[in-house]
């Protein structure tokens, strides 16, 4: 899983002009080749009609998500073939693009690569979502956007 975004603990730094997002508690996953992968590169068990449903000849990063507070469910779902039929209950949130068209775009600004992740997710239906995101503003900002988050049930 080399060349990934990895999350890391904030030390109270001033956040205005940081992109954010909501932390998703899904299985972290690269959809590349056909296939996702997890960081140890394992192959999750993929049902093919989701995988038809994933965009070809690019490189994702994201979370495979089965919604708030379904973690356990969504790990026992991906780590196993004999629950192909459940996937229909996750989503592949993706919050960064790592290639496209056969060329890496990490080192591209953070604005490309978001629109290059909305209109690669727009072909995905309902399997393939992009991850929110938006600027913080300030400090405030951040605090404000915390609460809403706990608001909708998100504990840490």
């Amino acid at each position: 899983m080399a060349n990934v975004m990895l999350a890391e603990k904030w030390s109270d730094e001033d956040p205005s002009g940081w992109w954010i997002s909501e932390k998703l508690d899904g299985v972290r996953a690269v959809w590349r080749g056909g296939q996702f992968l997890s960081r140890e590169n394992n192959v999750f068990a993929c049902p093919e009609w989701f995988a038809k449903k994933m965009p070809a000849g690019c490189v994702l990063d994201g979370e495979l998500w089965g919604g708030r507070r379904q973690f356990q469910k969504t790990v026992g779902i991906v780590r196993s073939a004999a629950r192909a039929k459940e996937w229909e209950y996750l989503t592949y949130m993706v919050f960064d693009v790592l290639e496209t068209g056969g060329r890496a775009t990490e080192h591209r600004p953070f604005e490309e690569r978001l629109e290059t992740i909305r209109t690669v997710c727009a072909t995905g239906g309902d399997v393939l979502q992009p991850v929110a995101m938006q600027k913080c503003r300030n400090r405030e900002n951040l605090q404000e956007l915390l609460t809403e988050v706990e608001r909708r049930g998100v504990r840490d």
